[in-house]
């Protein structure tokens, strides 16, 4: 993967395409911009956004036949409270690949990791999903500055992929959306 700069007067996607027309470049694009998913207007309750999988998929049923034991979930979003006490022990391993962003404990990221794998029976927020899973914290995205939107860009979230692929991930999440990007 290289990052090039774009010659003043072209376009990213004309350089783009130039790039990709050379016989040494399997393929090249511009960088793209794509933005966590979150709920519009969520009511006045933290937990709010958090609490429908505990009905609709009946959780506690499905935790006496699977908590996600021996699974390896690669959460790629913005950053993770790995002390969060509904998250602690959770972490397998935690990456940043965001350049030009400090990374710290972000809203989006802790809320997925949370909802893929908060501790059960702790006393202490909400269940995970799958509790008993093991998380790898991939920080590809981040939180503007008053942390009401969630950005990534194609090569952090390629950097991110790559080593989650590379450290054996069985699932990998991704709450975002964007453009299409091969």
């Amino acid at each position: 993967c290289f990052v090039l700069s774009v010659p003043a007067g072209q376009s990213p996607q004309a350089a783009a395409a130039a790039m990709s027309a050379e016989h040494d470049v399997s393929w090249a694009e511009p960088l793209q911009l794509y933005h966590g998913l979150n709920a519009a207007n969520p009511p006045n309750d933290p937990l709010w956004r958090l609490q429908p999988a505990a009905s609709a998929w009946r959780l506690a049923d499905l935790h006496q036949i699977a908590k996600g034991r021996g699974v390896t979930v690669a959460v790629i979003d913005s950053g993770v409270d790995v002390g969060h006490p509904d998250l602690k022990g959770q972490m397998q391993s935690a990456q940043d690949f965001v350049r030009d962003h400090p990374g710290r404990p972000e809203r989006h990221g802790t809320a997925v990791a949370g909802v893929i794998a908060a501790i059960a029976g702790n006393g202490l927020g909400i269940a995970g999903v799958a509790p008993d899973a093991r998380l790898m914290a991939l920080r590809a995205c981040w939180q503007d500055s008053d942390g009401a939107e969630t950005v990534c860009d194609s090569f952090s979230l390629a950097k991110a992929l790559h080593f989650a692929i590379e450290h054996n991930a069985q699932v990998i999440n991704l709450s975002l959306s964007g453009p299409p990007d091969p």
